[in-house]
């Protein structure tokens, strides 16, 4: 009787969708076991064997689908870290090019000032200059006749 009824569970398994997922297979355990319990009931009703519940406590899916499985969610991980990886990298180097930015900004205050302060010496010096020759210039007119 055992494995009569443990034929009417794996089949009610299979046929409850066959072409259901793994994943979501772990996810519909409430209702393949609600499946396999009104199948259970009318099939074993008639043998005097009454079904009260049914309880999937965990889906065990071969070793091959497992290593596949194991190898999905390595693959998934592995995308996902590249992905974080690249992402940091990018922050990165974006940053690094604000900040080369921002050095070449400062530098070229710093050339403007340098040249400004350039100007304004030579601007004096030119002023002083000229005022020193008018002043000269004026002396010479007055000492002409010696």
């Amino acid at each position: 009787m055992r494995l009569q009824i443990q034929a009417y569970v794996f089949y009610t398994i299979r046929a409850s969708d066959p072409k259901l997922i793994l994943d979501y297979a772990f996810e519909q355990k409430n209702k393949i076991a609600k499946a396999v319990e009104e199948e259970l009931k009318k099939a074993m009703s008639a043998y005097g064997y009454e079904i009260v519940h049914t309880l999937i406590v965990d889906i065990e899916p071969n070793s091959h689908m497992k290593q596949a499985i194991n190898e999905i969610n390595a693959a998934t991980r592995l995308r996902i870290t590249a992905n974080e990886r690249a992402e940091a990298e990018k922050i990165l180097q974006i940053k690094r090019v604000e900040e080369e930015a921002k050095d070449k900004y400062l530098s070229g205050l710093g050339i403007a000032r340098r040249h400004q302060e350039i100007v304004d010496g030579l601007s004096d010096s030119i002023l002083g200059f000229s005022v020193n020759v008018q002043t000269n210039k004026k002396k010479t007119h007055l000492f002409s006749w010696v």
